[in-house]
């Protein structure tokens, strides 16, 4: 049986086509899931600002759990235990700067999230958790 050229071609459009946009939707579900990571790490920085904020007006004493309860009241479901923000890390400290005292306020969680998380678990940053690490950092001045 003889095949004929304009057949083998449209073949070939076909195979070319699927292989196309396979690679088409793996770059765009990357794209998703990389976008998703950014939005969880905007949260998390103004999240971190805010309690910042907030907790260098408080007394020293009472900074270390106003600044755990802001963020996690600004992170809200993005840290539950099916959120994407695993182990949630606050470290506050009060320090001098330059004669200035200062709040400073480190927050450091893994992303576990997106269509890729299987991925990111196994070839993440995060020595601790195999995940992508995510972290923001705020300084405020006290009064």
């Amino acid at each position: 049986m003889k095949v004929h050229p304009r057949r083998r071609r449209k073949g070939a459009a076909a195979v070319e086509t699927a292989l196309s946009l396979t690679i088409l939707l793996l770059l765009f579900s990357v794209l998703i899931s990389i976008g998703h990571m950014m939005i969880m790490r905007q949260k998390l920085l103004g999240a971190t600002s805010r309690a910042a904020r907030i907790c260098s007006l408080v007394q020293p004493g009472a900074r270390n759990q106003c600044a755990r309860a802001q963020v996690e009241g600004a992170m809200g479901a993005m840290i539950a235990a099916d959120g994407v923000c695993r182990g949630l890390q606050v470290v506050p400290e009060s320090t001098n700067l330059g004669g200035v005292d200062v709040f400073r306020l480190r927050t450091r969680c893994s992303y576990s999230g997106g269509p890729w998380s299987g991925v990111i678990e196994r070839w993440g940053n995060d020595p601790q958790g195999g995940r992508l690490a995510v972290s923001a950092e705020a300084t405020m001045p006290t009064r």
